[in-house]
């Protein structure tokens, strides 16, 4: 019968700001600049523009993104059994040194963060991303 029917409300989260998401960097990873990710390793979840992103915000501080050892995370990483005691890829993958950076949601993935994180909004580094 009808009364016996779910009620289902929407919620929408409305944002000033389009921008929900950076790559972050482990503080034991000692980077300060995009740049400074040469030598390091970056965890892609292999999204389509994912890795051409970061190779482009890197080339654009000055560094050489074929530098840059992009390893993918099986599972976006969420299968590792580190990440999974942790409950966050930041403070499983980052705080176990598999990797030294990724992509987050600063919504999210920052909030939880129990560790220090830089991190670098795409735009900041002349890659247009998002919806203005």
């Amino acid at each position: 019968t009808e009364t016996e029917k779910a009620t289902i409300v929407a919620i929408a989260a409305l944002m000033q700001d389009a921008q929900t998401s950076a790559i972050a960097v482990s503080g034991a990873a000692q980077v300060d600049r995009p740049a400074q990710l040469e030598g390091k390793t970056y965890g892609s979840y292999c999204g389509r523009f994912e890795d051409g992103i970061v190779r482009a915000m890197v080339e654009a501080d000055g560094g050489d993104p074929s530098l840059v050892r992009f390893v993918p995370l099986a599972d976006h990483g969420y299968r590792d059994d580190g990440v999974r005691e942790h409950g966050s890829l930041v403070r499983g993958a980052m705080a176990s040194g598999t990797i030294d950076a990724t992509w987050i949601f600063t919504h999210w993935e920052a909030v939880l963060d129990q560790f220090s994180l830089t991190t670098f909004p795409v735009p900041d580094f002349g890659v247009p991303y998002g919806y203005p």
